[in-house]
Order: structure tokens, then sequence, then C-alpha cells
């Protein structure tokens, strides 16, 4: 396994000036970055935000916590680069004001949320979203999977929520509240 990381980071190392130039996914060096990753593990993934003098390189296991060990090893081994902060794991950054999936627009504003828990104490989430119909369902469940990773980060959303329904905004109860506090929600009930 330390073969193909390090193999990883010399194929990262050569094409970091190329990435570094990089606007959009659709670019083929995007493409080669993703293979030389995913010859480490076929479900990892990773995002990048460059900017002069300041990248980012988030290794992600888009949530599947058994490769968790795994993404800390690559970015253990990360080289010390000038410009470069690499993360393991998608970090917490707080909820977005909006979120997307395909054409599918969604304001965190107009999503509320209320946790529900199984007899074993594991957690789900039933998201009320306005605009919800059956047309749009699927694109806003994932565009509303992508907040809570930001608003949570990937290690905490993986650990804590099991599931997650969406529903329309219309069928929530008196005891949902906005989606943005979800994350004060699990402080507290960690605390107790």
């Amino acid at each position: 396994m330390k073969d193909a990381i390090a193999k990883f980071w010399r194929e990262f190392e050569i094409l970091t000036p190329k990435l570094e130039d990089l606007r959009t996914a659709d670019d083929p060096v995007y493409d080669e970055m993703l293979a030389a990753l995913q010859k480490v593990d076929s479900d990892l993934y990773f995002e990048f935000c460059s900017s002069p003098g300041s990248n980012e390189f988030i290794v992600t296991a888009d949530g599947q916590k058994k490769l968790f060990p795994l993404v800390e090893m690559i970015v253990e081994e990360a080289p010390d680069m000038d410009d470069w902060e690499f993360f393991a794991l998608k970090p917490k950054r707080g909820f977005p004001v909006t979120t997307r999936w395909e054409q599918v627009v969604v304001a965190i504003e107009d999503v509320s949320v209320v946790p529900v828990f199984r007899e074993t104490g594991e957690m789900g989430l039933w998201l009320y979203v306005q605009g919800l119909c059956e047309a749009n369902e699927g694109d806003i469940h994932n565009a509303l999977l992508r907040a809570l990773d930001v608003g949570l980060g990937e290690r905490r959303f993986a650990e804590m929520v099991v599931a997650t329904w969406v529903h329309p905004a219309s069928e929530a109860p008196e005891s949902a509240f906005p989606l943005s506090e979800l994350d004060e929600y699990i402080d507290r009930m960690e605390s107790k």
C-alpha cells in the first residue's frame, strides 16, 4: 500500500503545475489525477481549490468509514509543498448558503431537519425542503448530502448520521429546526 501511495504523490507532484491552472473538473488533468488516486483505491476521490499562493487538496472517501484510515495514511504521506495544504476527508466548513446537484439549487435557509433515532441510538435525518416534488427529489437529496458533508465535515456526517430522507416543507412538524443549526444540535447531544 505504501508503494501505491508514494506513486500517487509522485504523480501529484508531476501534475501540480497543470492542477494549479485547472478551473473545471471537465479538464483531462482532473481525470489523470483521479485515475492516479484510484490506483490506491477505486473508491477514493478528491476535491481541490487552486488560487495563486493558496491551494487545497482534499482526499475523500465519499463517506465510507472503512476507508478513513487509508485516507489519513495517504495524507500523512503528502509531500511538503509550498502553497499546498492537504486534508484527509472533507473538513467542516459550515453550511453553505446554497447547494447544487445537476441543475437543482437548494437554499439552505429553505431546509429544516428533524433528527430521528433507531432503538440502537443511531441517528437519521428527516429533511424538509421547500419546492420538493417527485421530479426533483433525487437531485435535492443529493444536493443536501453534499451540504451535510460541508456543514458537518465528512467524518462527523459519516459517523453520526446513518440515513437521510427528504420530504416537502409543508410536512415539517413543529419540532423541525433549521438545517444550519444541526452541527450545534449534535454538539449538545454529544455533551449530554
